[in-house]
């Protein structure tokens, strides 16, 4: 993906901030997380970041909800039943019927 981003003789630091989401029905790492977010850094060095500002977050409808936005769970649980709960996941539902047909 970086490689799309950068033109040739571009400098590293010069990649656009970039959010990866991945939505699962399934606890990926098996920690019972609702969200996992991840940021690159170090293995070595824990406190060095590669400073890419590359963000990957997992959401796993089936994990615990403790200090998620209201807006996320109501994602959560449309994920998990099919049924809307409020105006963003009604929306959501509108769009995924139009595809749909």
């Amino acid at each position: 993906m970086d490689g799309d981003a950068l033109r040739k003789g571009a400098f590293y630091r010069d990649l656009r901030k970039s959010v990866i989401i991945f939505i699962c029905t399934f606890d990926p790492f098996g920690e019972n997380l609702g969200k996992y977010t991840f940021n690159n850094i170090c293995e070595e060095k824990k406190d060095l970041a590669l400073g890419d500002e590359c963000t990957k977050i997992f959401i796993n409808s089936k994990g615990i909800r403790d200090n998620l936005s209201k807006d996320l769970s109501c994602l959560m649980d449309y994920i998990e039943s099919g049924s809307p709960q409020d105006d963003f996941t009604k929306t959501l539902n509108e769009r995924v019927e139009i595809l749909r047909s």
